[in-house]
């Protein structure tokens, strides 16, 4: 092939990207190491040539290796249940699925026996010589070319004809970027095609250079990922408590905002929460103090009454935390904002609780529908994300995060000396399981835990929407983007009428709401549920898979269940979506990276018991829900 070649094939690639990919043909104007000799393109890296002279069987060769290889999908195994979940829907499923899984296990087939790779990472691009060689010999559905180089793109212009590529499947690019960066933009691509297949991404990689750094970052970014999703038991529970906690009439938190900004004190439990205390207590007249969980004993402790105290979690655990932590002559008398899914009981622990509607939540879309207020976004997955979601909500302008650390030095200093994970019984925590490093506030880093980071990501999230707010985070822990860090002894406040804004926000929360009309409504919301699930059930029963085409017809039919859930189900029956699209994807996604385990026939067995598992799952959730729905209404639904 000649010069001229070369030249017309770039031509033709520039108007193919101009017409259909102008988003990528903007990276077109970049600089290229690009040279030519020896009758054939190269490209320069650190002063040397690319790729060989005879480059076309060194391709061959590699992806000969690559095709010998086992499945390499990212495999994260389920961690072991809390004693409390030992009964529950979610991990009896995949206790199962895990199961069957180890009885049929054979040797891990290699990739040359898949008829199918529905996702493949090619980590390097270069002048593309690969890319021919992979799409010939296997049928992909979605690939993802990670380059750190974004002038070897224009490069390849040169040599891959990128159109006839982009007839064989769908083609993403991510060029330059950090390697944490590179990791989001594929966990991101995988979710816009189908995030149930999170574990099950092949990597080719065609230089080394960064790959390390991109694959370590790309595990942490898969594994947080499902803590997204939620679990259908916790969605059960939220169900259940809500149905009650709403017949209660609890004082409804009815969506108004401040007449004008306030300074709140978001205040955590991390380490650093014990050398900020003092400067809480100095300032505690001239701010909201907003408790956020197990920051209360610590606050108490030191003499400081919070305005108000947070509390999020469904569970009985959230309930007994509050007793142990607090004495009861200041316990029933604490001014409490639970969210709708807590335990009943804890609204009785004060006379001064009060709730606001988690987002995002199965049954808090209860309340939305009745026009009883309005979402309050960014409050989990921690409680001082709730707490300072609701600060932001209410429109305050200026907040300040103490003991918000979302990590820790020391694993065995992870929370205030003063929690009650110091104390003697079920909360007493010796040390924490690190996850990752992280940028520190105010060191270089510190170690953190996936929920934390979950936590840290929403915080920066809910900044993005907020731009007027200003969140200064005089915590010793993680950096959040966004935040100001500020020393606690530099804080300098104004005098506060705080018993004129108290009063405001008591005013926010409403009651009467519980009328003949709305307990009709939230039954025929529930019925409704049970009517969306049988749907569900039966688009599942029709999942059916031909053997001989196991791959690609799981990827077809799965990815089309997929986007009917995200982009017409999840606005239609957001209740049934919420409900069961975790479990759903949490299942599917261990599926498919314990298939990677299996060859011949026994691929096909594990598909079928899987089906059947997944649909008696799906029943068994029906069955839960309509436990919770009253008699007079029960009777005109389906029975399973």
């Amino acid at each position: 092939m000649g010069l001229k070649e070369y030249i017309d094939r770039y031509k033709r690639n520039i108007r193919f990207f101009k017409k259909n990919y102008p988003q990528i043909y903007e990276y077109l104007n970049e600089e290229s190491m690009l040279i030519y000799e020896n009758g054939q393109p190269n490209i320069i890296v650190e002063g040397k040539t690319l790729y060989p002279l005879k480059y076309e069987q060194e391709v061959k060769d590699h992806i000969e290796v690559f095709l010998n290889s086992n499945f390499a999908s990212v495999y994260i195994k389920p961690s072991d249940p809390n004693e409390y979940m030992h009964h529950r829907l979610q991990y009896w499923g995949l206790r199962k699925l895990e199961d069957k899984m180890l009885k049929l296990e054979t040797t891990p087939q290699t990739v040359k026996e898949l008829d199918f790779i529905p996702f493949l990472i090619v980590y390097g691009l270069g002048l593309g010589y690969h890319l021919k060689e992979l799409f010939e010999v296997k049928e992909i559905g979605v690939t993802i070319i990670v380059e750190p180089d974004p002038s070897n793109l224009i490069a390849s212009m040169y040599t891959v004809e990128w159109e006839e590529l982009f007839k064989k499947g769908k083609i993403y690019f991510i060029l330059g970027k950090a390697p944490r960066k590179q990791a989001q933009e594929v966990v991101r691509i995988v979710k816009n095609n189908n995030i149930m297949y999170i574990y099950h991404v092949l990597i080719y990689i065609h230089f080394l250079q960064g790959v390390e750094e991109f694959t370590y970052e790309l595990s942490k970014e898969v594994i947080k990922e499902p803590g997204n999703w939620g679990f259908v038991d916790d969605e059960l529970t939220s169900l259940e408590h809500t149905y009650i906690n709403f017949l209660k009439e609890i004082p409804l938190y009815n969506a108004k905002k401040l007449s004008h900004s306030v300074p709140i004190f978001v205040i955590g439990s991390g380490p650093s929460l014990d050398e900020t205390l003092p400067y809480i207590k100095k300032f505690k007249d001239r701010a909201l103090i907003f408790a956020a969980g197990t920051a209360i004993k610590p606050l108490v402790t030191a003499g400081i009454i919070p305005d108000y105290t947070f509390a999020l979690e469904r569970l009985k655990v959230t309930y007994n935390a509050f007793k142990q932590a607090v004495p009861q002559e200041i316990l029933k008398d604490l001014n409490i904002i639970g969210s709708n899914v807590i335990y009943p009981p804890f609204f009785e622990i004060s006379k001064f609780t009060k709730l606001l509607p988690r987002t995002p939540d199965t049954a808090s879309k209860i309340y939305f529908k009745l026009n009883l207020t309005q979402p309050v976004s960014y409050q989990t997955p921690t409680v001082t994300n709730m707490a300072l979601a609701f600060g932001a909500f209410l429109g305050s302008k200026e907040i300040y995060l103490f003991g918000v650390d979302l990590g820790f030095k020391d694993p065995t200093y992870h929370h205030s000396k003063t929690t009650i994970y110091s104390d003697e019984g079920e909360f007493k925590t010796q040390k924490m399981k690190t996850f990752r490093k992280v940028e520190g506030n105010f060191c270089d880093e510190v170690y953190t835990t996936d929920i934390y980071e979950l936590a840290k990501d929403k915080m920066e999230m809910l900044l993005q929407h907020y731009k007027n707010l200003k969140l200064y985070n005089t915590s010793d822990g993680a950096k959040i983007k966004g935040s100001i860090p500020l020393k606690a002894k530099d804080i300098a406040l104004s005098p506060l009428k705080k018993e004129s804004i108290l009063k405001e926000i008591e005013n926010f929360f409403i009651k009467g709401y519980v009328t003949p009309k709305n307990r009709e409504f939230i039954n025929k919301e529930y019925s409704k549920l049970l009517n969306d699930l049988d749907e569900l059930i039966e688009i599942v029963e029709q999942l059916k898979i031909d053997p001989s085409h196991l791959e690609k017809e799981l990827f077809e039919k799965t990815t089309a269940l997929y986007l009917l859930l995200e982009q017409r189900l999840s606005k239609e029956k957001e209740m049934m979506y919420t409900l069961i699209r975790g479990t759903l994807y949490h299942f599917a996604s261990f599926y498919y990276s314990y298939l990677s385990r299996l060859s011949g026939e026994k691929k096909f067995i594990f598909s079928e018991y899987a089906l059947k598992l997944l649909l008696i799952l799906l029943k068994k959730t029906k069955k839960e829900v309509k436990k919770m729905i009253q008699p007079p209404i029960i009777e005109s639904v389906k029975k399973i």
